[in-house]
């Protein structure tokens, strides 16, 4: 009997087992009617089968219930097909809700105890696992590094210039300068934040834009009109969305530039920014003494290494690259001969991993005492409830 056969089956793989749970709980009644009129069909070409070889109707019959098991057992056997330890799951979980709502106080109780320790373990470990655990949302995020002069100074950017143009451990070498513009386009000025960056800036994460374009060298000609790359956010909420936003004309710190490109959503680097502006235009205008060597803003690089260069070797070569300029430049450069020279995942993480990490394990043992004040207070419960009872007697 095929409902029989199924019953009794053993090391059902635990897939086809929940399938057939999902079957039985979806189509219950029909089921079981189909059990019934297969264990009647089975029964009776049993007894019929004994009365060929002579048996009165009476003792065909109980020989047939003998080789079937009983009929109460065959059914209960076939009860495994649907599972019957969610049937009883069910019925203890519409039992403690019965309970449950009997006693209100008792319930706020515990399920303010859980809410707290469910609550604070979910959101430390989130930030947990976006800082420690998830990978930069760049391509090949393993290869890039984070570079700033002697203990993690800014760079000057005729440093970075000779940088660029001497190593050879980068795919990309590129600069970024957080930064903050006015725009004075709108009915009132507002400050918003922004970062000026090389033109290969992009390249070197390796994004792409969500909608237009990036900066390339034709914007970062001499007479190239000022061109502005813009968060996602900032084209929603400036022009209502990124195609919207392609063309437009917007006038940071009174000086017009066209939008060309718009990101991802949550693209980020390091700081948030709205938007990004080129560097080399500024240099050129020896914006904030940017020409001179001795000048030493808060610009730093990030690097792509090579195939094949680990970091050890590209900052090997970096101390070889400063300790050289030094000797070139010793009255802007002497002093400055070390190298500051890390994977980026770690300049974004810095010193917030072991904080996280001892906060991950706090949060993690207050779950664990919710829990057991929880057990603490169903047993006392229990207990009460117990002793309510032998005071009856």
């Amino acid at each position: 009997v095929r409902a029989v056969d199924a019953a009794r089956a053993a090391g059902r793989p635990m897939i086809a087992r929940l399938f057939a749970t999902l079957r039985g709980l979806l189509r219950r009644r029909q089921i079981d009617s189909e059990i019934e009129e297969e264990l009647r069909d089975h029964l009776e070409r049993e007894i019929e089968r004994h009365r060929q070889e002579g048996l009165s109707l009476e003792n065909a019959r109980r020989l047939a219930l003998r080789d079937l098991g009983g009929l109460t057992q065959t059914r209960e056997s076939t009860r495994d097909v649907r599972a019957i330890w969610v049937d009883a799951v069910w019925r203890d979980l519409k039992y403690g809700a019965r309970v449950l709502r009997r006693s209100p106080r008792f319930t706020l109780t515990a399920l303010t105890v859980l809410v707290l320790g469910i609550a604070s373990t979910t959101a430390i470990f989130s930030v947990a696992y976006a800082v420690l655990v998830r990978p930069l949302p760049y391509a090949d995020a393993e290869r890039l590094v984070f570079l700033a002069e002697h203990q993690g100074s800014g760079i000057a950017w005729p440093n970075l210039d000779d940088w660029r143009h001497r190593a050879t451990s980068f795919e990309g070498l590129a600069g970024s300068l957080a930064d903050a513009v006015v725009v004075t386009s709108g009915p009132l000025p507002k400050r918003i934040d922004s970062l000026s960056v090389t033109v290969n800036f992009f390249g070197v994460l390796g994004a792409d834009p969500f909608h237009g374009r990036l900066f390339d060298e034709s914007d970062a000609r001499p007479d190239a009109a000022s061109t502005a790359v813009v968060s996602h956010a900032f084209s929603v909420r400036e022009f209502g969305g990124a195609p919207a936003a392609i063309g437009q004309t917007v006038s940071f710190s009174r000086r017009p530039y066209t939008v060309i490109g718009v990101l991802p959503p949550g693209f980020r680097y390091m700081t948030p920014a709205d938007v990004y502006l080129l560097l080399e235009p500024q240099v050129i205008a020896n914006y904030r003494g940017m020409q001179s060597r001795a000048n030493h803003t808060n610009l730093y690089a990030v690097g792509r290494l090579e195939r094949g260069v680990d970091v050890t070797s590209a900052r090997a070569e970096m101390l070889n690259i400063v300790g050289a300029l030094a000797l070139e430049y010793p009255d802007t450069n002497k002093g400055r001969n070390g190298v500051y020279l890390v994977p980026l995942s770690e300049r974004v993480v810095g010193d917030m991993a072991p904080t996280l990490t001892v906060l991950a394990g706090a949060v993690a043992l207050l779950l664990l005492i919710a829990c057991v004040n929880l057990g603490s207070l169903l047993l006392n419960r229990s207990a009460s409830r117990g002793a309510a009872s032998w005071s009856r007697y």
